[in-house]
């Protein structure tokens, strides 16, 4: 499980960055995303999420997305199952979603009988 905010993401963007674009034979792409790679290095270990979007270009490295469940985008979401990748199964749980599950999951409880004593 693991949290995802603007600062999360941020955190993590100069290392995604490298694995998006550096090649162990070529090395990087391109002298421009070597560039954005350095920069973003120089950012420090908890960079602001505006700067990394400024020396980006865009906001798509910080943004943490929609949840999966209502769809409404979220500065907060939770990542739950396998990490992301082709066919994992992963969801982005907003906590308002997250509340609901909760919700349900205790009021079947309530409504389920007791199980019985282990021997």
């Amino acid at each position: 499980m693991f949290l995802k905010t603007g600062k999360t993401n941020a955190a993590t963007a100069a290392k995604r960055w490298k694995k998006q674009y550096f090649s162990h034979v070529k090395g990087f792409m391109d002298a421009d995303r070597e560039a954005i790679y350095n920069q973003l290095v120089a950012l420090g270990p908890t960079p602001n999420p505006d700067d990394v979007d400024s020396i980006i270009g865009n906001g798509s490295w910080t943004n943490p997305g929609e949840c999966d469940e209502c769809k409404n985008p979220n500065s907060v979401l939770v990542e739950v199952g396998e990490l992301p990748d082709y066919e994992s199964r992963t969801v982005l749980i907003c906590t308002d979603c997250l509340e609901a599950a909760l919700k349900l999951a205790k009021d079947a409880q309530c409504d389920s009988p007791a199980a019985p004593p282990k021997p």
